[in-house]
Formats: structure tokens, C-alpha cells, sequence
């Protein structure tokens, strides 16, 4: 600790950084979600797409080639318009205190169908639900129906 003393904590570690992404259609004003089995609370949860960046591995280049690998492969959607959410590109937030773990949090705007999307991993079961409103989507983060990284993206899209 900055104190001197010395502590042990049980610190999460999943390898390699996160990508969110917060796919936003700015016509109708509505969004895509994903309802997908999430395996740590053992039930189907509303989210965003969201996947990790394997840099180490090489099978992605930057954070931002996997969240666009991420939105074709999750919600079958391609989006030619990007907004890193935090300062900029290369700036990821931590997971919380107890996780090594650091998100890259984006924003995709005006997401066109892609009819032959890349395919997904083999333990994924994802629903995917176009045309959310924003009352709707507040209303789900509200009653806890989605996980904390994707809220977060969301939030700091909507800002």
C-alpha cells in the first residue's frame, strides 16, 4: 500500500483489456441491445456488444477493429461512424478496484445490417433487439437488467 503496509486482495484477472460497444441509430432515436445468457450472475441479461480486445494473440490490431469485429459478430450490424466515449482512442477506464481488467468504451452510429456477419463464439446465446427507445433502455438499466459496463457505455453515450 502507499503506507508501507501490506495487504492481500483477490484481484479478477481476465488477460486482456475489453472493448463495449453502444450501438446508436440517430434518425429514429433508438438502439440495438443484446439478451444474453451472462454466466457470473447465471441468468439472460440486457447489454451492449461487448468482447475482448486480443491484442497478445494478434487477432486484433486495435481496440477499435475489435469492437467493429465485435458489432458484426454480436448484433450482425456495421457502423462507418466511431466515437471513442472516453478521452480518446487509446484511453481505457478499469473495470473496478478488486480487476485488472480496462475497458475501451465506444459509440457506433447509423449501424447498417451486415447479411453474412463473421460468426460467433461457440458459448455465446444472444437474442438481438433493434429499435429500443431511450425510455426503454433507462428504464432497463434502472431495474438492474443490464450489467455495469454496459450501462456505463450507454450513459456516456447518451451524454
Amino acid at each position: 500500500m502507499p503506507n508501507n503496509k501490506i495487504f492481500q486482495f483477490d484481484v479478477l484477472s481476465q488477460g486482456n483489456p475489453s472493448v463495449v460497444v453502444f450501438a446508436y441509430n440517430t434518425k429514429a432515436k433508438t438502439t440495438t441491445l443484446l439478451k444474453e445468457y451472462q454466466a457470473g450472475p447465471n441468468q439472460f441479461l440486457y447489454g451492449t456488444v461487448a468482447g475482448m480486445y486480443e491484442m497478445s494473440n494478434g487477432k486484433h490490431v486495435s481496440a477499435l477493429q475489435c469492437a467493429e469485429y465485435e458489432l458484426e459478430e454480436e448484433a450482425m450490424l456495421r457502423s462507418e461512424r466511431w466515437i471513442p466515449l472516453l478521452h480518446d482512442e487509446q484511453s481505457s477506464i478499469p473495470f473496478d478496484k478488486y480487476s485488472d481488467n480496462r475497458f475501451h468504451l465506444y459509440l457506433a452510429l447509423d449501424c447498417e445490417q451486415v447479411k453474412n456477419p463473421r460468426e460467433r463464439d461457440e458459448g455465446e446465446f444472444i437474442d438481438v433487439e433493434h429499435d429500443i427507445s431511450r425510455e426503454r433502455l433507462l428504464d432497463i438499466i434502472q431495474r438492474g437488467e443490464m450489467n455495469i459496463a454496459s450501462s456505463f457505455c450507454i450513459l456516456l453515450g447518451i451524454r
